[in-house]
């Protein structure tokens, strides 16, 4: 039986990044497995996501849409098919300003869809991916683990909380100091190559 991992890459750097050097890297180790496990890319910055028109946002808010929203929220729909075929998503998300890239913006506002990805009711918002494997790989310029920092961190904290609100089940793997270089990048790079390595070894298995 073959797996689908779906890699969402971000980075607005074709070359030297760092986000996607681990999600290749990762993908990598995880599909030379025999062929038990089929990779499918979608990079936001050579095929980049509109932001939101008014027309998208009527189209996927309609219940029941007519042609011409059908058409308007085909892209969605699209996006959406992508994550449920995946029985692995991994998204490299670099910071940028201390958020993510508008890109991988552009594309959450696609996916997360009420009646789609996740359902509102009276006990609140429960996801509809149904627990299903997320890997994040976030890269920053700087240092963020330590408290006095951690305030300016709105990269992980809003892609936990918008990716636990449609049902993935996370993990996040952490390369900082991509911008100071030296030691300090060396062993956070290190150290996410490590991790990466153990969690295609466990999906693997």
């Amino acid at each position: 039986m073959t797996h689908r991992v779906l890699t969402i890459q971000s980075s607005a750097r074709i070359e030297g990044s760092y986000s996607r050097l681990l999600v290749d890297e990762f993908a990598g180790q995880l599909c030379d497995s025999g062929g038990h496990w089929s990779r499918t890319n979608r990079d936001l910055t050579s095929e980049p996501v509109p932001a939101l028109q008014p027309d998208t946002v009527d189209a996927i808010r309609t219940a029941q849409p007519n042609d011409e929203q059908r058409r308007a929220a085909a892209l969605s729909e699209t996006l959406i098919g992508e994550l449920q075929s995946a029985d692995l998503v991994v998204i490299g998300a670099p910071m940028y300003n201390w958020g993510i890239a508008a890109s991988l913006k552009a594309w959450i506002d696609q996916i997360v869809r009420i009646g789609h990805t996740y359902a509102h009711g009276p006990q609140g918002i429960s996801g509809l991916m149904r627990n299903r494997p997320a890997i994040v790989v976030a890269t920053r310029g700087g240092l963020y683990s330590t408290p006095d920092k951690a305030a300016y961190d709105f990269q992980i904290p809003y892609l936990r909380m918008v990716l636990g609100a449609i049902g993935f089940r996370s993990e996040f793997v952490v390369c900082e100091g991509t911008l100071t270089g030296g030691d300090a990048l060396q062993g956070s790079l290190e150290h996410a190559r490590r991790t990466l390595t153990e969690l295609a070894q466990r999906h693997r298995a």
